[in-house]
Order: structure tokens, then C-alpha cells, then sequence
């Protein structure tokens, strides 16, 4: 594999804030409401039509579980989570996406009957209609709204699943940064960007590709931008459940030391990709990779 380029950058904001971040603390006790055995604790949110809420729901001291409910008390979606790690706590990550306008209520609870103790919850909220996405925008205009999608790991712009087996979960997505690049979302250690702009090409072809794609890049580094270090990728990615409201992106990668005479003569076939992926730091990397 050959990456090229290396920068280290602040979120961009040629679009301004896509997605609303909000969060909270609050506990379980002998004082908070109860139903069915187990303490809970009830938030109330206003959608709008084509408005989706990312829910992420997190305790040190029990295993956590989330209800989703209209105002008549119908249930419309639940999760928990049955373990309990005493290292990391237990923590869920809820997309919920509701078929009309209304207010919601959110109840945080347990796995467990009356189980007590602290919580955080982190909300992230995208309206798809009053932020969507334009195909008629400038590169630069994409890139910042699809990196801005990368703080919640690509779930509201995510898709279903590619038919056919995929050792990396890949997902289809509609929010391509170039109508001839070939688009799709990655789950392994973390979810991943892929943009796919030519593949099995000759090396001579792909290299001036990374070069042009390079060069569309730096022509959306902010100011704040600077030039990062380079570094050795870690394998073993921690992939932990969080959000950033400031999430910084990097580009870098190793230089192209392996043109030679064996790739010319054998003939072999290249691709051009631009990743956005995250590292064990919780950031998210930006990448252009040959390989």
C-alpha cells in the first residue's frame, strides 16, 4: 500500500455545522421513576420531518438500556446492552429515525431490574432536509460535509448493507465526492470513508490521479491547517463509543518508493482511494492510498 501527503488539520466549516451535538449527566436511583422494576429517567426531543437523532448512552456502574416511545406510549424502538464490563462500563449507540414531525420520549434505564448509578448521554442531531447534501456543490464543499459526518461515524449518511458477503461489513452510501467515484462506508475497527476515483489502472495513470487529488485537496486546507508528522499506523485500533464536537483530521501517509521496473514489467494493476478513517486517538484520518 502507498499513501502520499501528510497535513494535520482542524475541522473545516465551508458549510458551517451540519450536525447539533448536546449531552448530559443524570443518575439512577430510589428517587427516579420506575416501571416494570427499574429506575428510569425520561427526556422529552422535538423532530422535525426528516430530522434523525444519534443517541449515545453510557454508565460506569450497570449495564445500560434506551426506549424510544411517542407521546401515546407506543414503543417504537429499544436497545440494551446485556454485559457489563467493570473496565470500560457499558455503553449502547441508538439511531433513531422517525417516520413524522412530533416530540419523542428517550428513557434511560438498566438491563437489569433496579439497578442504580450514574449516566451520560450524548445527543447528535441531523436534519437530512434542512442540511442535505447538494451534488451540485465544489469538491471542498463535499469533502467538509462528509468529514463533518465522520464525529458521528458516518450513521446518518450510512445505507444499507452491499449485497454479498464482506469481511468489512461494507455499506452503501449516497454522498459521493465525485460523480465517478465509486462510494461505500467500511465497518472493521472503526466505520470508514471509501471513495474509490479509478481502479486497476496502470501505476503511471493512478500516481498522476493522487497527484490531480492531491492537489484538489490543498485547495481546501483552511488556514489552520498545518503540516503533520509523520507516523507509523497502529493496527489494533481502539474503537471507542464518544463523540467530538471539534474532531481533527489528518492527512498523511508514506512516501512512493516502490515504482520499479517489476510493477512495469509485470503490468500490474493499481487503485486510487480517499479514505476517512479513525485512528487510536479517536480522530479520524483523512487519506489518499495507492494500492
Amino acid at each position: 500500500m502507498i499513501a502520499l501527503i501528510n497535513h494535520c488539520c482542524a475541522q473545516n466549516a465551508a458549510n458551517g455545522a451540519i450536525i447539533q451535538f448536546h449531552s448530559f449527566n443524570g443518575q439512577l436511583d430510589a428517587k427516579s421513576d420506575t416501571a416494570r422494576k427499574k429506575f428510569y429517567y425520561k427526556d422529552e426531543l422535538n423532530l422535525q420531518k426528516g430530522e434523525m437523532v444519534l443517541v449515545k448512552y453510557s454508565s460506569a456502574e450497570y449495564a445500560v438500556a434506551l426506549f424510544v416511545r411517542n407521546m401515546k406510549g407506543d414503543t417504537l424502538g429499544s436497545v440494551d446492552i446485556p454485559k457489563y464490563y467493570s473496565t470500560t462500563g457499558s455503553h449502547l449507540a441508538y439511531l433513531f429515525k422517525p417516520a413524522s414531525a412530533g416530540r419523542y420520549q428517550f428513557l434511560f434505564t438498566s438491563k437489569d431490574s433496579l439497578e442504580k448509578g450514574k449516566f451520560t448521554v450524548h445527543y447528535a442531531n441531523f436534519d437530512s432536509i434542512q442540511k442535505a447534501f447538494d451534488t451540485d456543490w465544489e469538491f471542498c464543499q463535499k469533502l467538509d460535509y462528509i468529514m463533518q459526518h465522520s464525529a458521528t461515524d458516518f450513521q446518518f449518511i450510512t445505507g444499507p448493507k452491499t449485497p454479498g458477503f464482506s469481511l468489512t461489513n461494507t455499506r452503501t452510501t449516497d454522498y459521493y465526492l465525485d460523480d465517478a467515484a465509486k462510494c461505500e462506508i467500511e465497518y472493521f475497527t472503526s466505520d470508514v470513508y471509501v471513495s474509490t476515483f479509478l481502479e486497476k489502472m496502470n501505476l503511471e495513470k493512478c500516481i498522476q490521479r493522487m497527484k490531480e487529488l492531491d492537489y484538489d485537496i490543498r485547495q481546501c486546507l483552511s488556514p489552520q491547517w498545518k503540516i503533520s508528522t509523520p507516523r507509523i499506523e497502529e493496527v489494533n485500533e481502539i474503537n471507542k463509543a464518544r463523540f467530538e464536537r471539534e474532531t481533527d483530521y489528518k492527512l498523511f501517509g508514506k512516501p512512493v518508493d516502490d515504482h520499479n521496473e517489476i510493477h512495469e514489467k509485470l503490468n500490474l494493476k493499481y487503485s486510487i482511494r480517499l479514505m476517512i478513517e479513525k485512528n487510536i486517538s479517536g480522530d479520524y484520518d483523512l487519506k489518499i492510498v495507492l494500492e
